[in-house]
Parts: C-alpha cells; structure tokens; sequence
C-alpha cells in the first residue's frame, strides 16, 4: 500500500525510455526524399526532399527540388506535407495520451511513487516527459478517436467489462493498475482496462497554443510539436518536454494549424435542415464515427472532420478574411453498407452548387474553393436512393484559410 502521504506526489517528473519494434524498423530503410506540398491555396507540388527545418512556431522552411530546379516552400505557403510511405501495422495495444493532444503506442511497465515509469514504443528510444504532460492512457488496436469523458476533480478507470471507477491513482506495474476508488483500494488486471484518464493538472499551461504542426507517422502515431526538423534520414522533434529522434522515414505526414487555419468542424453552422427517413437517428459528427472511432475514407484516417448522414443541409456565417475552403470528401469506409453512393454539394451564398459524386470504397477527393469574399458558404449531403443505404459522407479535414495579414 503506497503512504496517503506520498500520493500526492504520484505524478513526479518521469522518464520514458522507448525501443524500435523490430517491424518499424524494418520499414526505415532509406532516407525520405520525396514530399507533397499542399499549399494554403489548394495547390499541390512534389518536391524532391532534401531537408526540413521548422525551429519554431513562426519560422521555418522545406528545401528542395521541383522539376530539377531549387525551390523553397516558406511556413506562410504550406498546409501540409504528405512524405508516403507504407503504413504499419499498429505496434501496441496501448496509447499514450498527452496534453497538447498527442498520442504515443507502447506500453507503461511501471508508474509508482518516487521511482521511474518506463514504456515501449514503435518509435523513439528515449524521451523525458513531466507528469503535467500525461492525460490519460488507453488499450485497444486500433486506437480510439479520443479518450473516454472523465469525472470531474477524479481519475477514472474503464474496464473491458463496461464498468467504470473515480478515484485516484495508485500505481501502474506489469501486472495490473492500483486504484483506489470510494469502495475501497483494488487492483485491476491489466488485460481488463480499456481506458485510465488522469485529473487534468489545473495549472498546467494550454500547449496547442505554441505548438501548431501535428506529425502522423507510419504506425498511427501523433505527435503534437512547436518545432521539428528531418535532416539526413532523422526526424527530431519536440514533445512532452523532450526532444526525441526518429527514423525520418516513419514520418507520413506533418501538418500546419498556423494562424491562418481554422478547423471547420469546430464552426457551428448558422442554420441545419434535416430530412430524415428514419427520425432520431440522423445527426452530425464532429471529429468522430460513430462508436467513437476515427474518421476514415478508404485508407486515409483523419484528425478532424465532420460525419454526415443524408439528407442534410447546413449554413455557416463566412468571416471577411476567409480566403479559402479545403478538405476531402468522401464516403466512411468504417461502416458495413459502404458500398452505396451519395452526394456533396457546396455553394457560396445564393450561387450555383458545385456538386462531387461519392462511391464507396474509393479515395478521397479533394475539394478547394475559393471564397471570394463571400459572406454565406453551404453545405449539402443528399443520397443517390430514397433511404440512403451506405451514403455517410466524410469531410475530412476542413479547414478554412484566412488572409495574409
């Protein structure tokens, strides 16, 4: 039994060594050298990659070639960077889930009072991260979209079995998690936790304001960063306190929320029609599937989006500095009926619909629209059939992008 004293000393500073999986590193045999530049414009580039330096949250830049001539794609022109590559297969039943939103596979072998934690990931072989930086903890392949809602001023631990316990904390070890709850202290089999979310630590600073690129890497992996830089086959990167290193070529994608984008899916529409076939069961998602799984379209996961079933229409109220609209569409791929077809229609103010055809089980299309200045920007979702069988459309990303100030 841990002393009542030293519990509140639980979540120390603690070190977080981390190996390679034999199946990742195998994936690392050359150095990255091609990259896809999306422009903030909706323009896209290959470019043969040399290196990338973004050192801080307001600088940095990507070298290198297009065509055979030197080009240089400054922070203010981009909005993402797909590197390729295969994706892996995920390396651990469980997820590390950190502040500022990053989420890290491995496994916590231990977590005591006044001694080290220690983990393996597929990824970085040694990190230092503060208690402040630890949200919570998660088993399952693949990962959740988000953790589990917590319980006010307590921690809570979820069980396979559907059960849920507040309290605090004890101790992590291998064998089981030490929780001490109203009904008294137990241990809960390791193999039985779905989900551990920790009190978030009240004083504890907002880290997404500073920390705008997102790094998804091959395994399903993300990392939330101020600053990041690949140079001769290695990503380093900032997280959690530290400064590990990884083989670049785990790296697929890095993403920019920078001061120009805004994510469309944390927008509330100014108006909503529904016209539903069957009452009470069609809604909006925001950033998940149902059963609270990722978005997918196809291959690709999405951090953000919205999942829309027909029929609905929706109506947002466009700032004077929206410049542009992007994201992908397409149909979920998560669900059995995906094999049906739909529509996705967008229009500026009371002008003409541009419409996308969707099928099932295809990739995403990629949707840029200028925005002129425009005051009113809509949305519509309509099925190829009277009740809609399969027709879930994925937005995918969206983002809107202001002006350069």
């Amino acid at each position: 039994m841990v002393p009542q004293s030293k519990i509140k000393n639980l979540k120390s500073k603690i070190s977080i060594g981390w190996t390679i999986l034999f199946g990742l590193a195998a994936a690392n045999v050359a150095a990255q050298t091609t990259a896809v530049v999306h422009r903030i414009d909706g323009r896209t580039e290959t470019v043969q990659f040399g290196s990338a330096q973004f050192e801080s949250p307001d600088k940095g830049v990507l070298a290198g070639q297009v065509s055979g001539r030197p080009v240089e794609f400054r922070l203010n022109e981009i909005w993402q960077i797909e590197f390729g590559g295969p994706r892996v297969a995920h390396g651990s039943a469980e997820q590390l889930w950190l502040n500022d939103g990053s989420r890290l596979s491995g496994q916590l072998v231990r977590w005591i009072v006044s001694q080290r934690a220690v983990t393996w990931t597929d990824l970085f072989r040694t990190i230092e991260l503060f208690d402040e930086a630890i949200v919570g903890l998660t088993r399952g392949s693949p990962p959740p979209s988000r953790l589990p809602v917590g319980v006010a001023g307590k921690d809570a631990l979820y069980t396979s079995d559907g059960d849920r316990m507040s309290g605090q904390l004890l101790q992590i070890e291998h064998d089981g998690f030490a929780f001490r709850s109203e009904l008294g202290s137990i241990t809960c089999p390791r193999q039985k936790v779905s989900a551990l979310v920790l009190i978030p630590k009240s004083e504890a600073k907002n880290p997404k304001s500073g920390s705008p690129w997102v790094l998804e890497f091959a395994n399903g992996d993300r990392v939330r960063t101020r600053s990041w830089a690949v140079e001769s086959g290695r990503l380093r990167c900032a997280v959690g306190g530290g400064a590990p290193t990884a083989p670049s070529a785990l790296l697929i994608r890095a993403i920019f929320l920078g001061p120009r984008v805004e994510v469309f899916s944390k927008i509330q529409p100014q108006h909503f029609i529904m016209r539903p076939m069957l009452a009470g069961t069609r809604a909006i998602l925001v950033d998940r599937s149902p059963e609270n799984g990722p978005l997918r379209i196809g291959e690709r996961e999405y951090l953000f989006g919205l999942f829309l079933r027909p029929e609905c229409e929706m109506e947002y109220a466009l700032g004077d500095d929206a410049e542009f609209f992007l994201a992908d569409v397409g149909l979920s791929s998560d669900l059995a009926r995906n094999l049906g077809t739909a529509r996705i229609m967008f229009a500026l103010s009371d002008g003409p619909w541009k419409t996308f055809d969707l099928a099932g089980n295809k990739p995403p299309v990629g949707v840029a629209l200028g925005l002129g200045g425009m005051k009113r920007f809509r949305i519509r979702v309509e099925a190829a059939n009277d009740w809609g069988c399969g027709a879930h459309v994925i937005l995918g990303e969206p983002v809107l992008i202001t002006k350069q100030k």
